[in-house]
């Protein structure tokens, strides 16, 4: 199982964005992703973090758009991991 993205919340909860998500059938995502990649397959998943990797700010705008409004990790768990991937610190 590839994981594309794990993160640590600030509860200690791991969270992944892995074959689980982007290989999806079902209508729920729970993982870091959100939901972006949620049944969009391997390759697709893989551009997308590709492009968040890189800093891309359109990939980075809709990341952030998304796990504000998923709710599937706080508030908090969305600045700290825009600003692991913006500036490399948690």
């Amino acid at each position: 199982m590839t994981v594309l993205m794990q993160m640590e919340l600030s509860n200690g909860k791991q969270m992944k964005c892995d074959s689980r998500c982007y290989n999806a059938v079902g209508p729920v995502c729970n993982c870091c992703c959100g939901g972006i990649n949620h049944g969009n397959g391997f390759n697709s998943a893989s551009e997308f973090w590709d492009k968040v990797s890189k800093q891309d700010p359109e990939a980075l705008n809709e990341l952030a758009t998304v796990l504000e409004q998923s709710k599937v990790i706080g508030k908090e768990d969305v600045t700290k991991v825009l600003n692991f991937l913006t500036k490399g610190n948690l």
